[in-house]
């Protein structure tokens, strides 16, 4: 899991769509980043789960660096800013 062992993580309950889930939350995440397109961007947050239909990045990061348009059956994100590579 990304290089943190168990010991670097707290079980917690969290409130999901359709209910409560069971999450691991790292108790330090110094200096986490995630590559999306080619860009490399800072996490503020996050946590594992299991059993998830697909992976959630945050809003907060979503709406910081990205333009979303979501219309019935077609989702559309992209960069805010175009950053060559």
């Amino acid at each position: 899991m990304l290089g943190f062992s168990t010991a670097d993580l707290d079980l917690r309950d969290t409130n999901v769509v359709g209910g409560q889930a069971q999450v691991w939350k790292p108790r330090s995440i110094l200096d986490v980043d995630i590559r999306i397109g080619g860009q490399w961007y800072g996490l503020l947050e996050f946590v594992f789960a299991e059993k998830t239909p697909v992976p959630i990045l945050g809003r907060d990061l979503i709406f910081r660096e990205f333009k979303l348009r979501m219309e019935a059956g077609e989702t559309d994100l992209r960069p805010k800013q175009s950053v060559n590579t």
